[in-house]
Order: structure tokens, then C-alpha cells, then sequence
């Protein structure tokens, strides 16, 4: 070997394999969300009553849900999910309990 290369020892293999193996976990545990998986979307039911007598308090009700729910997407979903992000299924309640009950159960 020529004087100006570096010598390749046992002691300089393991400390640079070390040192690489160190720096290989911190970059997986540190990777951007956008690199890992993202969970599926949550889909999130939001039943209120848009038509009838109660109309007005329900679309206030779903105006605010919906605000809600696109504010949690709007921060990177729901990170204990591994930023699943909420998909809302709408419902009319039509401000009746025989209308809502059917809808409440699917």
C-alpha cells in the first residue's frame, strides 16, 4: 500500500461499521411522514338533522364537524394511525328518531 492511502484495520472497520449502523437507525427512526406508510382513511359518521324542524341547529352541527375534521387532515391526520387521515359520511337525521335510528346503525 502507497503512504498517503489509509490502512484498513479490524478496529477502523468496526468503528466506521458502527458509526454507520448508528447513523442508518437514526435516519429510519427520524424519516419524514411523507416517506412512511400512511394508515388508511378513517372514515368518521356524522349523522345531524339538515331537513326538517331542527335544520338550522344540524347544519350548524355538520358545519362544525366538518371544520373539525379538516383541521385533524390538516395536521397530518391522526398520527397514533401513522397519519390516517378522517373521511366524514354524511347523514340526514330529517330531526326524527325514526329517520336517524336506521342511519345510526350502519
Amino acid at each position: 500500500m502507497s503512504q498517503g492511502s489509509a490502512q484498513l484495520t479490524r478496529r477502523r472497520l468496526l468503528q466506521t461499521t458502527a458509526t454507520g449502523a448508528a447513523a442508518a437507525a437514526a435516519g429510519l427512526v427520524n424519516a419524514p411522514a411523507l416517506l412512511r406508510a400512511q394508515g388508511a382513511a378513517v372514515k368518521l359518521g356524522v349523522l345531524h338533522p339538515v331537513s326538517g324542524a331542527l335544520s338550522y341547529s344540524g347544519q350548524q352541527g355538520r358545519l362544525g364537524a366538518t371544520l373539525a375534521i379538516e383541521d385533524v387532515n390538516a395536521a397530518g391526520g391522526i398520527k397514533a394511525l401513522g397519519g390516517a387521515k378522517i373521511e366524514a359520511v354524511l347523514g340526514d337525521a330529517k330531526s326524527t328518531p325514526e329517520a336517524a335510528t336506521p342511519r345510526s346503525r350502519r
